[in-house]
């Protein structure tokens, strides 16, 4: 795998390759992107949980079953 490093600039969602990686055309490509701006500028997203309730009272469990699958 080689490694290549450059700045960028998004433009309407998109990345543009500098001229001279243009001409490339790798099958895969392998992108970290590293961020000048603080965390606290992005958008956070707030994470929730809620309970499920399951009604488990006419359910028939057979533990063999479980361990044939």
């Amino acid at each position: 795998m080689q490694a290549v490093e450059f700045d960028a600039v998004i433009k309407g969602g998109m990345i543009q390759l500098p001229d001279n990686l243009r001409n490339l055309h790798p099958e895969h490509l392998k992108i970290i992107a590293l961020f000048s701006e603080k965390p606290s500028k992005m958008k956070k997203r707030k994470n929730s949980f809620s309970a499920v309730k399951l009604d488990t009272k006419n359910f028939k469990f057979d533990r063999n079953d479980l361990y044939e699958r």
